[in-house]
Order: C-alpha cells, then sequence, then structure tokens
C-alpha cells in the first residue's frame, strides 16, 4: 500500500525531524507555555445582561432569555416608556403584560416613535436591580458607539 492509498500517521519523533529541517537551528519546536493575562484590579461585576434580538411584525422580542433572567412570567404586569435616545423603558406594575406565551410586546405607536421596524434588530439590557429592561434600536446604539468613539479620538471621525 502507498502512502496516497490510506492515512498517514506521523508519531513524534518524525514530526519532531520534520520540524528540525524546515526551523532554521536554534529555534525550538515546541514553544513551552504561554504566559498567563493578569485582570486588572478591581474589575466590577457586570451589572446588566444583555441581548440583541429581532422585532417581529407584531413587535414581539424573539428572545424570552432576558425576560426569565429577569424572573418575568407570562402575565407579568408591564409599564413601557420611551427615554430619550429613544430609547423603550419597561418595568413592572403597568398598564400591559408579557403576553400568555411569554413574549414581550412593543406596541405599535412606540415603536413607530422609536422607528424600530418589523425584523429589526435591538438591544436589549436588563437589569435585576432594579427591575428594568431597555430596549436600544440599533440606530440608538450605533449613535452611542459613534459618541464614544468620538470622545475617545479627540473628536476625529472613526
Amino acid at each position: 500500500m502507498s502512502r496516497l492509498d490510506g492515512p498517514m500517521r506521523i508519531d513524534d519523533r518524525d514530526a519532531e525531524r520534520s520540524a528540525g529541517t524546515l526551523l532554521p537551528s536554534g529555534i525550538a519546536t515546541y514553544p513551552g507555555v504561554l504566559p498567563l493575562p493578569t485582570l486588572r484590579e478591581g474589575v466590577d461585576e457586570v451589572a446588566a445582561r444583555y441581548a440583541v434580538t429581532s422585532v417581529d411584525d407584531d413587535g414581539r422580542l424573539a428572545d424570552r432569555s432576558i425576560l426569565t433572567f429577569l424572573g418575568w412570567a407570562p402575565g407579568q404586569p408591564i409599564d413601557l416608556a420611551i427615554e430619550p435616545g429613544p430609547i423603550v423603558d419597561v418595568r413592572l406594575n403597568g398598564n400591559t403584560a408579557i403576553n400568555s406565551r411569554g413574549f414581550l410586546r412593543i406596541p405599535l405607536p412606540l415603536r413607530r416613535r422609536c422607528g424600530i421596524a418589523p425584523r429589526d434588530r435591538v438591544l436589549v439590557a436588563a437589569y435585576q436591580r432594579p427591575q428594568e429592561l431597555l430596549i436600544i434600536p440599533m440606530s440608538t446604539a450605533d449613535d452611542l458607539v459613534r459618541a464614544y468613539r468620538r470622545s475617545h479620538l479627540d473628536g476625529a471621525t472613526p
């Protein structure tokens, strides 16, 4: 059987011999252990859980994991309001509720005011304390990132 007819097996000695012919002398074939990075001191615990999810034609957020993280169940009364940005701010004890299948639905007037169209993706930030959910349109997220970059690039446009 020729080498082309079946699997070719290389043991460690063959690998070292092959590497030795390809590498200049004095270069080790195994670099050893890489150093571990050190964490900066005083790293804050992340206060929120984030997700990027799509909004369907009826305004439902596709990802329910954020609601589970908050402990919000079907039927949970919620209040939706628009904050500057625009950002949809969702809190407990309002006049609307998580639907019976556990989805949060953004009403059409709020979607229109925030520029959220069907099948758009949104950034969702969930905070357990206080029990709050922020729904951030991608255009707003883009504005936030652009402002951050401008402030860190001394006014230079990215």
